[in-house]
């Protein structure tokens, strides 16, 4: 990196292609870098000190304990290698000079005379031959210093163990989830003070600037304080939830309880609450104009899909028959402000296809 007088970064020295591909011949000599200015780099790093200009690794902590990991397992292929290779030893009083047992042969790079078994083999020992098979105490431990020390190395990462070897044999429901919870929590902290500040907003900052440059966007709305164009709100992809169904319940309790608003568990989905009332609406008023009753309408059934007493509140506010015609008509019976929600509905649904967000939506500016 290149600094100014004032100590502000002002240019990124970078090759123009990666010491590992394809050599490029230089004049010069050797691989140049070439300056890139600082305004043309998204340098995407956590920051953990003041004065930090650079990133560490996220595999920093851990790189020795993984060399040595994969020094051992290296270890131990080559013992099991040796075990199997080595099938008996012969006593003999002649020593090598004896007769072979099995099918002899020799080994052409040193010499020595090498016998090999086979399925079925009948051998009779002379006066003074003796066999001792090899069979090798076994080395137990393995799995357990291995599962030790990945332990210790997911934990210099940050990640948790059962997540970054997919190892499940040692968790169950409760440990699963409360060992999710600080990873969450360092994602979490990772998206909103990393990636979105770093990467995320000056990406929509260009974005806007081009739409500016190529006369998409009159240049007044851009810098009107109203409209403020640079300023976006971000939704993070949620966390997939192992139990759906008590999740649904706790957030349906905190709402009733007031520990949440029903804004802000819509806004923890990543879905606009407005937006959301209206398609409620048009959804509650076409399924009344075709008088359809479904288990999920809290206005004609309760919680346990009976159906709501006449004189309750919660009943249909509109309980008029639709006329046969009307149902025959089908779309064709709603009038052109229906017809623009239905088509509302459909790009909104659209749009929200594939995505599903959990986590309060942030806005930056």
């Amino acid at each position: 990196m290149q600094f100014d007088e004032l100590g502000r970064r002002v240019a990124y020295w970078l090759f123009s292609y990666h010491p590992g591909g394809v050599l490029i011949l230089n004049p010069r000599g050797g691989i140049v870098s070439q300056p890139v200015p600082a305004d043309q780099i998204l340098h995407v790093y956590r920051v953990l000190r003041p004065g930090q200009v650079r990133g560490v690794p996220w595999l920093a902590p851990v790189m020795m304990a993984l060399r040595d990991l994969d020094d051992y397992c290296d270890a131990e292929r080559v013992r099991k290698k040796v075990e199997a290779c080595v099938t008996a030893f012969v006593e003999q009083p002649e020593g090598i000079d004896g007769d072979p047992l099995g099918l002899a042969g020799t080994d052409p790079s040193s010499g020595l005379p090498v016998e090999s078994f086979q399925p079925g083999m009948v051998e009779y020992l002379k006066p003074g031959q003796s066999i001792k098979f090899n069979n090798p105490p076994p080395a137990g431990g393995y799995r357990e210093y291995k599962m030790t020390e990945l332990q210790g190395i997911m934990a210099g990462i940050g990640l948790p163990y059962e997540l970054g070897t997919g190892d499940m044999s040692q968790v169950n429901y409760s440990s699963w989830r409360g060992g999710m919870l600080g990873f969450r929590n360092t994602v979490e902290a990772f998206r909103w003070l990393t990636l979105i500040p770093l990467f995320a907003m000056p990406v929509w900052r260009r974005f806007i600037d081009t739409l500016i440059l190529q006369g998409r966007i009159p240049a007044s709305a851009a810098e009107d304080p109203k409209i403020n164009l640079r300023s976006v709100q971000w939704t993070a992809p949620r966390f997939e939830s192992v139990d759906p169904v008590k999740d649904a319940e706790a957030v349906l309790k905190d709402v009733r309880m007031g520990r949440k608003s029903w804004f802000e568990a819509v806004l923890e989905n990543g879905y606009d609450p407005t937006t959301q009332l209206e398609q409620i609406a048009l959804f509650n008023k076409l399924l009344d104009k075709f008088e359809i009753i479904l288990d999920s309408d809290p206005r004609n059934t309760t919680l346990r899909g009976q159906e709501q007493s006449a004189a309750t509140e919660e009943r249909t506010p509109s309980s008029k028959a639709v006329s046969g015609k009307a149902k025959g008509d089908g779309l064709a019976a709603l009038s052109e402000e229906d017809l623009g929600m239905v088509k509302d509905l459909l790009v909104a649904g659209v749009s929200r296809a594939g995505g599903s967000f959990e986590r309060t939506s942030r806005l930056y500016s």
